[in-house]
């Protein structure tokens, strides 16, 4: 988790009557919770269909020495009437790491001419695996994969 817990990018994989999504993402992790932010698309409505999603977030500095890490987990939407303080939690978690976290997608829409409705969402993490390879500095030999 601590991996995790420093990287603010990652890829988000989703599922919809067996054809799979996948899309670049930002978040923040707070506990057991990634959190997100969206505009409605694409994304949202398939994880509205079927919220078993996954993360992977990974960090290459060269073939030879890479880690990836692929979190498990389930999505919930945040509404602002009715949750408020998980929406109003989201909102200011990615607020305070990164202001420019809407641009992507806002700007998108803005061009277009399109009012779309912000969504805050969590992925609720139930499972983590991961793996790894470096180069060791004693032989200069590329190591097998290990699990972390």
């Amino acid at each position: 988790m601590a991996f995790l817990s420093k990287t603010r990018m990652g890829r988000l994989s989703c599922v919809l009557e067996g054809r799979p999504y996948t899309v670049p993402i930002s978040f923040i992790i707070e506990d057991d919770w990634f959190y997100s932010f969206s505009l409605e698309g694409k994304k949202i409505s398939w994880m509205r269909e079927n919220n078993s999603v996954c993360i992977l977030a990974d960090e290459i500095s060269s073939p030879q020495q890479w880690r990836t890490v692929i979190a498990n987990g389930q999505f919930k939407e945040f509404d602002q009437a009715a949750e408020w303080a998980k929406y109003a939690r989201a909102w200011s978690l990615l607020q305070s790491s990164n202001a420019t976290y809407w641009l992507p997608g806002g700007l998108k829409t803005a061009a277009a001419g399109v009012q779309n409705k912000p969504v805050y969402y969590g992925i609720r993490i139930e499972s983590v695996s991961g793996r790894e390879a470096y180069l060791p500095t004693e032989t200069g030999l590329v190591s097998g994969m290990h699990p972390h």
